[in-house]
């Protein structure tokens, strides 16, 4: 028999991506960096950009929900 046991400590934490620099017109691929604390526990559902446009995932990649 295996027991499995899960304890939680409150730690605050953020996410972050880096910038990236992209010539006009081309694409680029962000990544969203998540501490290794907490990564079984985060799942990314969407981003927001700068605008305030937000992409959500879909079964492809990310991209702007009409």
């Amino acid at each position: 028999m295996c027991n499995h046991r899960i304890s939680v400590v409150s730690q605050d934490y953020s996410t972050r991506a880096n910038d990236v620099y992209v010539i006009l017109g081309n694409s680029a691929l962000l990544k969203c960096e998540v501490p290794s604390f907490v990564t079984d526990l985060v799942t990314i559902a969407s981003w927001v950009d700068g605008e305030g446009q937000e992409y959500f995932a879909n079964r492809k990649s990310f991209g702007i929900l009409d």
